[in-house]
Formats: C-alpha cells, structure tokens, sequence
C-alpha cells in the first residue's frame, strides 16, 4: 500500500467501516454493533499513528499528492463530486419542501452553489497556472494532527457508547453509516490543500448533520434539521464564492499557496472575510447559532459528535488555518476576538434558563466556541495556544457531559435538571464523570482553566474583551455549579447499574482529561506548540520547564501539586462521610408533614429565549456585517 493510501486511512477507515456496518445492521443488531466496535477501535489507533508517522519521518508534515483523475473531458474526480453533492442537496430541499420557508432558502443555496461551481469551472479552472495548483491535494500538518487526534480519538469513543445508546433505536444501520461518514468528512476536510476538495467534505459534514438531526423523522426533528441545512448551506455559499475571489485575483486553488503569497489589500480581506463568516456558520458563532440548539433534538450521540469532534470544530479550523497570514490587519483581529467576546458572554447568559441539560449543554458548547475565536482573534502566541487548548479540552470534556446526559436519560427519561438529584448515590458513576467534565472546564488544575489563564494574559493587548473574559466565566460557573449541586442533593436508595459499553468510553474520556492536564507541559511540548505558526514573532511568550508545568512571562503553573491538593480534598472528606447514610425526615410543621419539593430556579422571566434571543441575534448579525465589509475594503491599522 502507497504511503499516500497509509496517510488518508483516517478518511478510508471510516469510510468502510461504515459500509461495513450497514450491513451488519441489516443482518442482526449484534453483528452491527460488534462491527462499529472494532473499526472504532482501529480509527483510535490509526489516528495517534498516522500522526506519530509524520512527525516521526516527514518532520511534522505528511504531503499526500493523490493526483486527480480525470473523469470526463476536462472535469475531475472532484468536479463530479461537487456536483453530485449540490445536486444532493436541490433534490433534498425540493423533497422537504412541506417545511416551508427554510426548505426554500436551502434551495435557494443550493442552486446559488451550483452556479458559482459551475462558474468556477467553466470560467476560472482552465486559467489557474500550473505551477499555482495544488502541489499535494491533501497534507497532514501539526495543525491537522490536533483535529485528527480529537476526531478519532474522540469520534471512537462515542461511536463505541453509540453501540450501546442505539440498541432499541430504529435504523441503526443507517444511523451509523452517517456517523462514520461525518468523521471520514471532518477528517477530509482538514488534510485537504485542494479548496475545492475543502469545499466538498465541508458540505459533506452539512449533509451528514441534516440526516443525523432528523435520525428520528418526526417533524420537530425535521424543522429543525431544515435550519441546519440552511444555515449551513449558507456557509457553504461563502465558503465557495471566497475560493472563486481567490482563483480570480490569486490565479490558484491552493490555500497554501494563497496564504503563502497572499498580499496585505482589499482583495484579500474580501476573501479573509468570507471565509471567517464560513467559519461562524459551522462553529454556530452568534448570529448562526440557532441550528445548533436545534440540533438538540438528535440522539445523544450526535449531539456529542457535533460538539465535540466534527462540525463546529470545522470553523474553528478555518480561522486557525488563516488568521495567522494576516497578523498585520490588526482591526480585523479585534473585531474577530469581540465577536467571540460577545458569543462567549451572552451564549453563557442564555445558558442559565435552561432547565434541559442538552440544551444548557449546546449553549455552553457555543460559548466555549466563542471564547475560542476571542483567543485566535488576539492573533499573538498566546491567543493561539489558549485556543488549541481550549479546543482540546473542550472537545473530551463536552463529549463526556453529553453523554453522561444521554445516560441519566436512557435510565430515567428525564433530562432535567430537576429530575436528577440524588444523582451521586443513584448513579455515582455518571455523577463522577459528570464532576469531572464541569470541572475540566471550569476549575483547577485541569488544563480549560489554564487555557482562561493564559487567555487573560495575552488580552492585555486587547483590553476589549478583558470583561469579555471575566463575565463569561462568572456566568459559566454559575450555570455549572448549579447542576453539580443538583446532582449532589437528596440522595436516593437505589443504585442504578451501568452498562460497560456506556462506563468504558466515558471512562476513557475521563482518563485523557486527568492526564492531559497532569502533564500538560508535555501535550503542549509536543503537540501544541508544533502548531504555532512562524508568523508569530512571540513564540518565546509560553513555555514549558517540565513534563507537568507550563509558564509564560508571568510565571510558571505546575499541575502536580494540585492535583495531590484535589485528590486530599475529595478523599479526607469521603472518609467520613457516606452519601445516603443519615436518614432524612420530612418537615412537620403543626401535626402536619410537609414533603420536601425542590426545584431548581432559572430566570427564566428575564432570561428566556423568547425575550433575549431575538435582540442578540439582531446585534450579532449587524456585528458580523460589520465584520465583512471591514475585510471587504481592508481597513487595516
């Protein structure tokens, strides 16, 4: 097997893997299921391997030509799949068209794609110079080896639990055959040099987002994975007419190569701009983020898939694979980093009147993803850093949360807030994996709060988003210390068991997250830091002195000693105290008991959807115009 075939295995593996287990579904759910097992398990270690490959023989960089095959005259491999696709998606909005109006924007964008495809090969192809094609189709970079460790690594844990989840689900057999697909797309997407190969499995993941999100076909389902289709399609459009602006006034289809020679003038930013307000799409970056709280209606599985691994993780690539060329355009960059700001503070604002843990769970996804554009928009060392990391561990944490809520739901039907105290002593597992993933977040010593450290020390040159910072992390704690507490009263009698196909990926999630920030002076070392762009003249800002620290110009953290500090606290106090082990009497007051009720209380009178949605969506929309038309005529300082 070619070293070119080797290096696209976390595109094949799962291509098969899906096929596979199609029809392994459609022979017993047994055989289906043991299937999804074994190629997760392959894609698992694939994934680390192609990346060990790479930095171990090629010096970080994996260039995988693939020379594409001509199919009819002058049209490529790549052409035909394009054009499949966009027509994929006219049939489908026509199909759908009982939805109304948001089936008729997607075809409105569909054919809008198809036009400007069409252009672009009929009129913009054929003049592209030879040396200014694409060298290698698709190369496996320190950037990508970031994205393809969380989508493998990340994607196999939760198509293993998925097994588990799917059980007594309807069509397992083309649920995951979707499921492999969204991850063999996500990885496609992030090898690919070839924009037009870029273009085609970032649609490819819009696609796989609509089927997942009506898995169910009922009509709630069917709206809302209608609004996905649009708004991502819409994504798409931008994405397509930044790649012809760039064959037009760049004469190449390379994004290595345009970002290599790219110069510092309008044209540019009009490109730069377009393929930011892509991003925002994919990432559900406010004004696009309604498609990804109604996507919440999916089988939990994919809404950890979405999350975490795939998807919104897509724009973020986008901007961390272009803002660094253009480091000079430094309004750009502050627009970038308070249009996070603004996603990051009222995602974690709207977060807190919800009594549905999905639901909280998606808007606190979008605000992490906000708070990741705020740290690439500080274009600096840090900024970067604090966003790979943020990315990192936001992707194992966020996993590990839904799931566990996909558990609690498959178990007692509810997902609640209100419905899960006494979690800890009825399901203590789930309640640890639970603690673990809020405090991934939230808290020492694991490796987000880190990240917010290292974010607050490089927005001194932004001081904008400083309370940016500060109120969006007020806000999140609130949000999460309230479900913890929750989770920890009124303990119950009966233990709820846990099957081992739900326990072992969470588990494994569990463990990456404790040891990722254990030694996170080695992740950054090794993997991180490899990513940083030469661009950044600041590199010398970060740093670390051993395997479990990591310092800036303000000193050096270290991970060990908390960790021990952690680990004392939890362990004394379990020594002396036992959920469940005093007995509780109900309130009597004047010779009559009182049951105990406690509901939780969510602003929902102030903070509800219905009465701030609206208004943050008008600002961010103005917002993200402003964004585009400052790109368009490059007003720079």
């Amino acid at each position: 097997m070619s070293n070119d075939m080797l290096g696209l295995m976390p595109i094949i593996l799962p291509l098969v893997g899906g096929g596979l287990a199609y029809l392994a579904y459609l022979k017993s759910r047994t055989a289906g299921a043991a299937v999804v097992v074994i190629f997760s398990v392959a894609l698992m270690i694939a994934g680390p391997l192609l990346i060990y490959q790479s930095v171990q023989t090629d010096g970080g960089t994996t260039a995988l030509k693939l020379d594409n095959l001509k199919v009819v005259g002058d049209y490529d491999i790549i052409d035909i799949l394009d054009y499949v696709l966009i027509l994929g998606f006219i049939g489908l909005a026509i199909g759908i068209r009982k939805v109304g109006a948001p089936a008729y924007i997607a075809l409105i964008l569909g054919v809008s794609q198809l036009i400007t495809v069409f252009f672009y090969d009929t009129q913009l192809k054929g003049g592209i110079p030879a040396a200014n094609l694409p060298v290698n189709n698709f190369s496996v970079d320190p950037l990508a080896h970031i994205f393809l460790l969380i989508c493998t690594v990340v994607g196999g844990f939760i198509l293993i639990y998925a097994t588990k989840y799917m059980w007594k689900e309807k069509n397992p057999s083309r649920f995951f055959l979707v499921m492999f697909l969204f991850i063999a797309a996500m990885n496609g997407a992030v090898f690919s040099d070839n924009l037009m190969w870029l273009f085609f499995f970032w649609e490819v993941t819009t696609l796989c987002s609509f089927l997942l999100i009506n898995h169910d076909n009922t009509e709630t389902s069917l709206n809302n994975a209608t609004l996905a289709l649009w708004m991502t399609l819409l994504g798409g459009v931008f994405l397509i007419v930044a790649i012809s602006l760039i064959a037009i006034n760049y004469d190449t289809s390379s994004m290595s190569i345009f970002l290599a020679h790219a110069p510092l003038e309008a044209t540019v930013f009009a490109s730069v701009a377009l393929l930011t307000l892509a991003a925002f799409t994919k990432s559900a970056i406010y004004p696009f983020q309604k498609w990804l709280i109604g996507a919440m209606v999916a089988p939990t599985p994919v809404s950890a898939l979405l999350h975490s691994a795939t998807m919104v993780n897509l724009g973020i690539y986008m901007l961390l694979r272009i803002t660094p060329t253009f480091t000079d355009f430094t309004l750009f960059h502050h627009l970038l980093a308070i249009a996070g700001g603004f996603t990051f503070l009222f995602a974690a604002i709207q977060a807190v009147p919800q009594d549905d843990a999905k639901k909280m769970l998606a808007y606190s996804t979008i605000s992490n993803l906000g708070l990741i554009v705020m740290a690439i928009g500080l274009s600096s060392t840090l900024g970067y850093m604090a966003a790979l990391m943020l990315l990192f561990f936001h992707a194992f944490a966020k996993a590990m949360l839904f799931m566990s809520v996909g558990v609690i739901q498959k178990r007692t039907h509810s997902k609640a807030f209100d419905d899960m105290s006494g979690l800890l002593s009825r399901m203590p597992f789930i309640a640890i994996m639970i603690f673990i993933g809020v405090l991934a977040l939230m808290t020492l010593p694991f490796g987000a709060f880190v990240t917010k450290w290292i974010l607050l020390e490089g927005s001194l040159t932004n001081p904008l988003i400083v309370p940016f910072v500060v109120f969006g992390t007020t806000v999140s704690v609130f949000f999460y210390t309230q479900w913890l507490g929750r989770i920890s009263s009124e303990p119950a009698k009966k233990r709820v068991p846990i099957s081992p196909l739900y326990a072992a990926p969470l588990a494994g999630l569990a463990v990456a997250i404790v040891l990722s920030s254990l030694f996170v002076g080695q992740m950054v070392d090794s993997v991180l830091l490899k990513a940083l762009p030469s661009t950044f003249t600041d590199a010398g800002d970060i740093a670390t002195q051993t395997q479990w620290s990591l310092g800036t110009v303000s000193g050096f953290y270290s991970t060990l000693p908390l960790f021990l500090v952690l680990m004392m606290s939890l362990v004394i106090p379990a020594l002396f105290l036992r959920a469940g082990s005093r007995q509780k009497v109900d309130p009597y007051c004047c010779g009559k008991p009182i049951k105990r009720s406690f509901r939780g209380y969510y602003f929902k009178d102030i903070l509800s959807d219905n009465k701030i949605d609206m208004p943050l969506t008008a600002m961010a929309l103005v917002a993200s115009v402003f964004i585009f038309v400052i790109g368009t005529w490059g007003v720079g300082a």
